[in-house]
This record gives structure tokens, sequence and C-alpha cells, in this order.
């Protein structure tokens, strides 16, 4: 659970208070520092939790065993410790967890782990250099990123869970292993112009679930290996080859991909190299290929057990090579919002809002006016609305949503991160509300970019991206 900023303060406030720890607590919780000089002689008095003060820490500390890396965060709140770089060594204990919260890397992550059977989890921290399983035998059993933003190349291996929740990368993802089990959600892939966004190394995974993510400006968008999974509600646009690239050897179980929109590509939306086993089930159903300079989808190997509602739409090369395409499918006009600022939502008037005997086709309704961002799934009555226009060239009006009174916050970042204004925050009555960012009028015109508006509220947060332009 995501905690708002004030709560968070005070748990920290509570746990740091020496009279406040009881005995055995006092010895398992120790504070950088204010009680060790360095975040490696903490980490060496093996305490259960080590508290960062935020700062600039010129060191490249070893965790090696299970322990809770906690960065307290300054004022503002974006403020955390920065760390020169990380490595994990995981030497000792049964099944560990290596827990780092809100701490900052301005290098290198080097995972190794040759002995040890543990799990990694990162949450809500900037990592600026490259990550890498460096491990000769893959013996972590899960890894966990979320809420983080990675913004170097990213090599992965774990025998078992693989989850990246809620994150935003800046370059390319790859993940071996055949046992692990990826999730990929609500993240965001902007890439430089190279590379694939998220690939897999080596036999296939053993499931892929890619779901409610965006990837744009990458030479390619996903290539995935996985013998089951759930590929939905993705969208992958403006690369400078495939969108979406699925192989199974053969299928085991279930394999669906659908819901997912791939358009603007420079080769083709989608591509399939599946082949089924006894009993499988390869399922191809609802998703858009339009636009793409190659196909809407290449089937190098022809074979689904179900194709149908895909819409292939204004692709240079054609629908579909491969097989024949299925009577099944449309050949409509998606009627995009406004593809040139990256929103691919559908407009009032999309046939693909409810398509006879299909339903919505695509990854996402309608809703012009916010961009093909990630906005995590929401707790109940609690909603964050249009956020527009986008592009913008005055004020941005931000609607947000509460069940009840609470404790709120609507933040806006820059791309590097930096928290650039803060239009809502305490605690609000139940209701609609909106709120007014980018004024040019107060005086508080932004430089011209894409920023992130977060809405966080009591149990999780929502985002969306807006276009700022001059």
């Amino acid at each position: 659970m995501v905690l708002d900023r004030l709560p968070r303060l005070a748990l920290l406030a509570l746990l740091l208070a020496p009279a406040s720890w009881p005995a055995a607590a006092r010895a398992s919780s120790v504070i950088v520092p204010d009680v060790y000089p360095t975040i490696q002689t903490a980490l060496n008095s093996h305490a259960d939790t080590v508290f960062v003060r935020a700062g600039v820490y010129s060191e490249s500390p070893t965790v090696f065993a299970q322990v809770v890396l906690q960065g307290i965060p300054g004022d503002p709140a974006w403020k955390r410790p920065m760390l020169t770089s990380l490595t994990i060594i995981p030497t000792t204990g049964t099944l560990p967890t290596l827990t780092i919260n809100e701490v900052d890397l301005a290098g290198d992550l080097t995972i190794q782990n040759n002995t040890v059977r543990s799990s990694i989890v990162w949450f809500l921290s900037r990592l600026h250099g490259r990550i890498s399983d460096v491990s000769t035998s893959t013996k972590t059993a899960s890894i966990t990123f979320r809420n983080c933003l990675l913004v170097g190349d990213v090599f992965l291996q774990a025998a078992g869970d693989c989850v990246l929740d809620r994150c935003e990368f800046d370059d390319h993802v790859v993940v071996a292993s055949a046992n692990c089990r990826l999730s990929v959600t609500n993240t965001a892939f902007k890439g430089k112009g190279t590379g694939v966004a998220l690939s897999t190394q080596g036999p296939d995974l053993v499931s892929a679930t890619l779901t409610d993510n965006v990837v744009n400006g990458y030479e390619s968008g996903f290539s995935i290996h996985a013998t089951r999974g759930t590929i939905a509600r993705n969208v992958v646009w403006g690369n400078a080859r495939d969108g979406i690239t699925i192989f199974a050897s053969p299928v085991v179980d279930s394999l669906v991909v659908r819901n997912n929109t791939s358009a603007y590509n420079d080769g083709a939306g989608f591509v399939s190299s599946c082949q089924i086993g006894a009993g499988a089930r390869f399922v191809f159903a609802g998703n858009i290929g339009a636009a793409n300079h190659g196909y809407g989808i290449r089937w190098t190997t022809p074979v689904a057990s179900l194709v149908q509602c895909n819409d292939w739409f204004a692709n240079a090369l054609g629908a579909v090579q491969g097989r024949a395409p299925s009577p099944a499918d449309l050949a409509l006009s998606p009627r995009f919002c406004d593809p040139t600022a990256g929103d691919l939502h559908l407009s009032a008037g999309s046939p693909l809002l409810n398509a006879p005997g299909c339903g919505l086709v695509g990854a996402l309704g309608s809703g012009c006016g916010a961009t093909a961002g990630v906005e995590p799934p929401e707790g109940a009555g609690f909603r964050l609305g249009r956020v527009g226009p986008s592009p913008a060239r005055g004020t941005v009006r931000i609607e947000f949503e509460l069940a009840r009174d609470a404790a709120i916050q609507v933040d806006v970042f820059d791309v590097l991160g930096r928290l650039v204004a803060s239009p809502a925050r305490g605690v609000w009555p139940a209701g609609l509300h909106a709120v007014g960012w980018n004024d040019a009028s107060a005086g508080l015109r932004v430089a011209a970019g894409v920023y992130l508006v977060r809405y966080r509220y009591p149990g999780g947060e929502a985002r969306r991206r807006v276009l700022v332009t001059p």
C-alpha cells in the first residue's frame, strides 16, 4: 500500500524515537548517520531495519542478509537517500527477503546470488544506473520492483516471480530463466529509438502476464518467449520495428493475447510465432493493429485456437500475412483521439467502443484528453478523472474524486522525477473536485515537455501523463 507522506513520516517518526522502541526492537533498528556513520557499517550490524536519512552518500554498500533498507524522505518529499551504487549478494539466512524502500541510486545495481534462495524487493526508488544480475546459478526466488523509476538497462533473473509494477523504464529490460513467472503491470517504457523495450532471453518463461502497459520510442516493443500467460490492454506505438512479438514452443495450458493496441510502428503491429501443445489454447482476440508500416499481424507460425474481433486498419503492407484473415476480424477506423500526442483512446464515435459481437476492441476505451499513460487500479470511489487538455498551452484541469473525507495529494513531476507542483494536498471532503495547474496568468507557466500527474489516496494511487507545449 502506498502511504500518504504525512502518515508515512508520522510512522517513521514513531519508529525513530528511541523512547518508543521496545527493548527487543532497539537492537534491530538503526539509523544512518545517527547511530552508524555509514550504510555498510549499519548493514554489518545485522539490524532488521536500517533507516537512512535523506542525503547523498558516497558509498557503494553490499546487502548480504535479510534486512529492510528504508529511506527517510526529506523536505521536500522527493528528496531521498542517494547512494553511489549498490550490490546484493545474499550469503546467509533461510529464504531471506532483502527489501529496499525509498532509496535512490546514482549508479549501478549489481545482483550476484549463487548461494541463498532469497527474495529481493524494491519500492518507490529511482535507479539511475544499470541493473545487472551476474549470478551464474539462479538462486533468487523472486524479485519485485514497484513504483520505481529505472533509467538504465535492466537484466534480471529469477527462479520464480519477477514482478514489475507501476514503474517507468527509460531503457531496455531483459528477463531470463526458464523458471521465471514474469508479471509486468501498469508500467511505462519510454525508449530512445534503439533496442527492445522488454524481451526474454533463453528458453521460454514458465509464464508471462503483461497488462496495462505503455511502450513508445524503441526499436521494438515486446519480444516475449513464454509457454502460458496473458498479454492484454497494452498500448505499443511509435516504435521503429515491430510492436508486440510472441513466441511459444509450445503453448502449455493457455496463452491469451487480448485487447491490445499496437499502432504507428514502422514494422508489423503484431508477430506471432507460437506452436500449440496438446490440449492447450492460444487465443488472439480484440486487438487493434492500425497505421503500422508493415502488416497488422505477421503469422510466422500460422496456428491459433481462436482468432476474432481484431481490427486491422490502414497498415501499409496489408492486414494479415502468413495465414488467411479471420472472417470474424474487422477493418474499421479506430478513430483515435489524438495519435500525434500519444492519445490512443477511442473517440466517442469510434465503432470499436462496442463492436457488434465483440464489445470493446483495443486497449483503451473512450476518453479524449488523456494521453495513453499508465493508470493503476483504483480504490472504490477514489478516482483520477480527466487531466487535460493534452497537449496544453495553458492551464491544465485535474479532476479527482474521493469516496470519503480523506488525506490526499495531487503532485506533478517532470520527466526526471522532480516535484514541480502540488495543486492539492491535505484532507479533502468526499466528492468530485478539480484543481488547475500551469496557470500562466499567475506566473506559474512551466517549460514544454511531458509531465506526470499523480493522485495519491488512502490505499493506492493513480497516474496520468500530460503534454505541455510552448
